[in-house]
């Protein structure tokens, strides 16, 4: 366990203090450890969570308790939180309740948000100063996916870009000595396991989904065309002997053929965009712009749903059609 290094009535300290050689040592030595680089941990998340303002808040005072419980005074922590929004702006705080005031009337959906803890304590044993740096960087991806799709050119499709997973929330700890480093991240652990999320067989279900989504389009064509040439082929009437009624078979069934090759790749095309474009939620809560970007993509995720459902409407159509395929080409030729 550290001290903290205000402590009087440590004899070390004291001893450094009555002494003028001593006492510039060891600022010396504070400073040297506070600009040395130290080891680093990390660890990121790519859980699809919901962030909201009260979350970040709990995870500040989580920060605030596991710090203080090291004997360090909450004044004496550096506390740095920093906003990034889509288009770029970026905001700067001091403390908590400034970034609580300012954050919620900013229209602009949040990006990211950083939370940097700086401390040293003060360690009776080694008689030496460990210092620490927290950081908690919590992303919204819906506020990435726009940024990127702003930014991306435009014949890069939005499916495409709703695959792209980043991570949603990492901590990162700057540390000399690995076993206080760990409880952080053990409490950050907690944290993430607490905030709402999209999860369950839904998400697992889209997620195979989209693994096979490219395979949709061409074992689609092909089983609905096998599906034509079955029913054509059980139904045929041998009695089509005559060239006449021959060339005219062979021609009304290329044309359904190349019909339903077409409608398929489009049906099928839009199936497959569909699913890929389906983007489970995750997001920062905290502002007008925020909540106004997650109703849209709400919205965009409600369509894709119900476009997938016409395809596949379209699709099961399109195999009843083949089977009365023959039918309608008997009309024909006669």
């Amino acid at each position: 366990m550290g001290r903290i290094i205000e402590n009087g009535n440590n004899n070390y300290l004291d001893e450094i203090i009555n002494n003028k050689n001593a006492l510039t040592k060891f600022v010396i030595e504070m400073n040297r450890r506070m600009h040395e680089k130290s080891k680093e941990t990390s660890k990121s998340y790519k859980n699809h969570s919901f962030i909201s303002f009260n979350d970040i808040k709990e995870l500040h005072n989580k920060n605030i308790q596991m710090i203080t419980n090291l004997s360090v005074r909450e004044e004496t922590i550096n506390l740095q939180i920093s906003t990034t929004h889509v288009k770029g702006e970026g905001l700067d705080f001091k403390n908590f309740e400034e970034f609580s005031k300012e954050c919620s009337a900013n229209s602009t959906p949040t990006l990211e948000v950083i939370l940097i803890y700086k401390f040293m304590i003060f360690d009776d044993d080694k008689k030496d100063f460990e210092s620490y740096e927290i950081e908690n960087r919590l992303i919204s991806r819906v506020s990435q996916l726009k940024q990127i799709e702003d930014e991306a050119p435009p014949f890069v499709s939005k499916a495409f870009l709703s695959n792209i997973i980043s991570p949603t929330s990492k901590i990162t700890i700057k540390h000399d000595n690995y076993v206080k480093a760990r409880n952080f991240i053990s409490m950050f652990d907690e944290w993430v396991e607490g905030i709402d999320e999209s999860n369950g067989f839904g998400v697992k279900l889209l997620n195979w989904l989209k693994s096979i989504s490219h395979h949709i389009r061409r074992f689609g064509k092909i089983a609905i065309i096998c599906i034509l040439g079955f029913f054509t082929a059980k139904a045929i009437d041998t009695s089509l002997v005559e060239i006449n009624s021959l060339a005219k078979f062979i021609v009304a069934y290329m044309t359904i053929f190349f019909v339903m090759w077409n409608i398929s790749d489009m049906t099928l095309g839009k199936l497959e965009e569909s699913i890929d474009s389906y983007l489970p939620l995750s997001y920062l809560e905290i502002n007008k712009g925020d909540k106004k970007l997650i109703k849209n993509y709400k919205q965009r995720n409600s369509k894709s749903i119900f476009i997938s459902f016409l395809s596949i409407a379209g699709t099961i159509i399109l195999g009843i059609m083949s089977s009365a395929t023959y039918d309608l080409i008997k009309e024909f030729i006669k």
